[in-house]
Parts: structure tokens; C-alpha cells; sequence
């Protein structure tokens, strides 16, 4: 392992979670691109990995559209990022070709015309119950109230989408906005008092199926996306599989580059110059390519390196 400086290597779920319960304790769902991960968070700071559940083949397309249709995501150049070729999945979940049908041109484009874009946020569904259900088990109770999380900012609509679907199971539903790497960074106390001076931070759900990553500027307790990067070729499956590994690495390297190219410029103060922590999570947030990435690209921001908190997403 190459330790990076002052990196909180995490791949626990986020859990910063939902307001803490009567019974004082707080449960969050990480809905990531392939699986969904249950946590629970008790008032003496330790943290419960519940269970992690692979979903199906309409569970990975809805999480892959759920990141393609949201169109106000912010980009490096304030433009809309380019897409990652996350072709649709089809039931067996492997990819089929991407058709743009002349008499769908009115439909989102990324949603496959054979598969319609109609209530595709049922697809999550069954993951949030397969989540509460391990939950209920775990605690010996019936949960009523958890926080969900995207790996990315989703829309307000499918947002409202979702928790209507589960309000029958999970009437205290609360599907957030916020990227689980963001919240990561109050679940595990990353930047300390956050009264103290601007930062900036990176976060990077890193799995099996995808790298993303997102530029954060905190200030006054308050995180603000500045830049995202996600891609599907990036991901630890798609990098081991890569006929040339070293080139998709040094693509990684330039994307990464391009995301977290500083100074930021502050709501307080000089511009920001350095990145002050770096949060990984995911199933794969172990991986030596993706560190030794990192170390490459951050690393010299760094005036010396100490040892990494890990934390995995394996229940």
C-alpha cells in the first residue's frame, strides 16, 4: 500500500446519516452503480456495515441513467461533462448497442428506446427493501427512517420518484442530493471543526464498475460541488480488463488532472491553492492502481505522507 498524505482511504458507506432516532441510532443506504450497502451509526461513533446487496441487471441501468439524465451537474468548464460510454444493459447485463430512434428524439437520448424511460426509478425499489429488511434484522426492529445516497448529485425528480415509491416501507425516507463522498466528510469527521478556515477536498467512490469523482469546496460547515468525474472506463473491472493498462491510467491521470486543477477561488479570503484531504470509498477504494494514481496526482501536494484509514464496504 502507498500511504498518501492525509488521505482518509474510506470504503465504508457515507453515513452521514438521517436525524438520529428515538432509539439513537441513525441508518443510511449507499445506492451504489452495481450494489447497495446498509449502515448503521450509533451515538458513540461507531459504525455498523449491515449488509451489501448486488442488484440486477434493471438496478444497474436505472443507477447508470439515474447519473446520464441529470442535466445540471456541474463540469470543470461549466459546460456539460462528456459522457462516459455507459452503454444500456440488457437482462442478462451485458451491453447492447445504444439506439437513438428518430421517433424518440422527444425521450432523454442516454434512455435505451427498447427499454422506456417509464417509472425506471422502480428498479430501485426491491434494493431499498432488501436493504431495510437486513436492517430490521440487524437491530431487531422496524426501521421507518433512512438517508439514501447516490454516488453523484441526482435530480430533484427522481428524487421526489423515489421516495414516494418507498414512503409505503420507508415513510421517514430521505433521499439526498448530496454525493455520498461529500457526506463522508462529516460522517467520519474528515475536516474537523468546520468553522475553522475554507477548504477544498476530493472524494472518490472508486468499484468495480466505475470511478467518480468529485471536487469539493467546503465553507462554513456548507460543501459545494465544483467539478465531477465519472467514468465507467475507469472502473477496477474495466482497468483490469483494459488491453493497455497504462494507457487507461494515464487518461485517469489527465481526467483527475483536469478535475482537481487548482487555485479555487474562496467566498473567504486568497484563492485556495492545495487540496487539504482526500476521501475514498467503494468497494474497490483498496485498489494499488487507483492509489498509486492518486499519489501521482495529489501526492505532490503533499509536504510528507502518513498512514491511510481504511475502512471496506464488505459487510
Amino acid at each position: 500500500m502507498i500511504y498518501l498524505s492525509k488521505f482518509v482511504l474510506t470504503s465504508a458507506l457515507f453515513s452521514y446519516f438521517s436525524a438520529v432516532l428515538a432509539v439513537d441510532f441513525g441508518v443510511g443506504f449507499h445506492l451504489s452503480l452495481d450494489y447497495g450497502v446498509a449502515t448503521v451509526y450509533f451515538p458513540n461513533k461507531t459504525i455498523a456495515n449491515i449488509a451489501k446487496i448486488t442488484g440486477g441487471a434493471s438496478y444497474r441501468q436505472f443507477m447508470r441513467d439515474a447519473y446520464t439524465l441529470k442535466q445540471d451537474r456541474p463540469s470543470s468548464s461549466g459546460a456539460l461533462p462528456k459522457q462516459s460510454s455507459s452503454k444500456p444493459l440488457s437482462s442478462t447485463g451485458l451491453a447492447c448497442s445504444h439506439l437513438k430512434c428518430a421517433y424518440t428524439q422527444f425521450l432523454d437520448d442516454w434512455v435505451p428506446c427498447w427499454r422506456g424511460k417509464q417509472d425506471s426509478f422502480q428498479s430501485a425499489i426491491p434494493m431499498l427493501k432488501a436493504l431495510k429488511t437486513a436492517t430490521d434484522s440487524y437491530l431487531e426492529t422496524t426501521i421507518s427512517t433512512a438517508q439514501v445516497a447516490f454516488p453523484f448529485k441526482t435530480s430533484q425528480k427522481l428524487r421526489d420518484q423515489l421516495s414516494a415509491a418507498a414512503h409505503s416501507f420507508l415513510p421517514g425516507i430521505r433521499v439526498t442530493g448530496s454525493p455520498a463522498g461529500a457526506l463522508a466528510i462529516f460522517a467520519y469527521d474528515v475536516v474537523g471543526d468546520v468553522e475553522d478556515d475554507d477548504k477544498v477536498l476530493v472524494s472518490v467512490e472508486y468499484t468495480k464498475a466505475a470511478l467518480t469523482g468529485h471536487l469539493l469546496y467546503l465553507a462554513d460547515g456548507v460543501v459545494k460541488i465544483k467539478r465531477v468525474l465519472h467514468s465507467l472506463e475507469f472502473g477496477a473491472d474495466a482497468l483490469h480488463q483494459a488491453a493497455s493498462v497504462s494507457a487507461i491510467e494515464e487518461t485517469m491521470k489527465a481526467s483527475l488532472r483536469e478535475m482537481i486543477h487548482m487555485p479555487i477561488k474562496a467566498d473567504h479570503g486568497p484563492p485556495i491553492e492545495h487540496i487539504s484531504n482526500v476521501i475514498v470509498i467503494g468497494e474497490a477504494a483498496e485498489n494499488k492502481r487507483l492509489n498509486e494514481v492518486l499519489k501521482s496526482v495529489i501526492g505532490e501536494q503533499f509536504n510528507h505522507f502518513a498512514s491511510a484509514t481504511i475502512l471496506d464496504h464488505q459487510a
